[in-house]
């Protein structure tokens, strides 16, 4: 999917499932072998009865609204960015998962900060879980986790920026020379 950068996933997986952790959730970090006879890793963060009991994998995707394809829809439809995504990742991996008792929750984010309905329910219950394991007040963790994604998010806008400029990267490397 254009639009898509591996960088801010990472970093906002490794928050996610950080956060799991902390919750006592018991999380499995890009699990594999989920689907049987296939090499494709449909959970950043696997979530074993987190769903009605059943595993769960959260699969986070970063989507950029201002992408010729999706633009003009988005300028008009708020959000359509963010279902285009799940609709996207859903027809990708939503059946095979299911297949095998998975619950498979897509987890876009806009390169400009927006998330998915389903994905900031997600983001609050792990920040609850987080809050009840720690003691602390429930709206604050749920406030401090995404503040914390939100930023990861910039840096991941910045450090694309930065790659795209290419006056940056030479400066760099005359630094590095020197």
């Amino acid at each position: 999917m254009e639009g898509y950068t591996s960088g801010w996933v990472y970093t906002i997986n490794n928050a996610l499932y950080s956060t799991a952790r902390t919750g006592c959730l018991a999380p499995v970090n890009e699990a594999s072998a989920l689907i049987p006879g296939s090499k494709s890793i449909p959970a950043d963060v696997l979530l074993p009865n987190w769903t009605a009991g059943k595993d769960t994998a959260l699969d986070v995707t970063v989507v950029n609204p201002l992408q010729a394809k999706l633009v003009d829809n988005t300028a008009t439809n708020p959000g359509s960015a963010l279902q285009y995504a799940y609709n996207w990742k859903m027809k990708g991996a939503g059946e095979a998962c299911r297949q095998e008792g998975i619950v498979f929750l897509p987890m876009p984010v806009e390169t400009l900060g927006g998330w998915h309905e389903e994905a900031a329910n997600q983001v609050k219950k792990l920040a609850v879980a987080k809050a009840r394991q720690k003691g602390e007040d429930q709206g604050d963790s749920v406030r401090r986790l995404f503040q914390l994604l939100s930023v990861l998010l910039v840096k991941g806008n910045a450090a694309l920026f930065l790659s795209r400029d290419p006056t940056l990267l030479s400066q760099e490397s005359e630094n590095d020379e020197g």
